[in-house]
């Protein structure tokens, strides 16, 4: 007789579980412009993002600067993707883009920038604008 054991979920365990499957996807993510000064790229300018706190050089393309950056999806280094939601509104977000939610709405950031990056289209700066998170 083969004898089956039930897994008891308390309450506490199911949130802790759903709270660990979900933070991978809510990322803190940075919004800025990378605009170039040397190289083959030279006076180029592009919306990027990045994982807040990770290095802003290695940022991900969203569009060309005058473009519209919302709805564009793009991947960051956590593998996950999403997408910019509401430009120009007071409902500017980053979204989820498996599952069309709202990751974070956007916050001012005034002040941080980084030079000194360099990839193989030259060097350049990255000027951060919102945080999402």
């Amino acid at each position: 007789m083969v004898s089956m054991q039930i897994m008891k979920f308390t309450p506490t365990a199911f949130a802790l579980a759903a709270l660990a499957l979900t933070r991978q996807a809510f990322a803190e993510i940075a919004f800025g412009t990378a605009t170039f000064t040397s190289g083959s790229a030279d006076g180029s300018e592009f919306n990027v993002a990045w994982i807040y706190g990770q290095d802003a050089c290695s940022w991900t393309w969203i569009s060309n600067t005058g473009s519209n950056p919302c709805g564009t999806d793009f991947t960051l280094t956590n593998g996950y993707t999403y997408y910019l939601g509401g430009c120009g509104t007071s409902s500017f977000a980053v979204y989820n883009a498996d599952s069309h939610t709202v990751n974070a709405y956007a916050t001012f950031a005034d002040g941080y920038s980084t030079d000194g990056c360099v990839n193989q289209d030259g060097h350049f700066t990255v000027q951060q604008q919102w945080t999402f998170g």
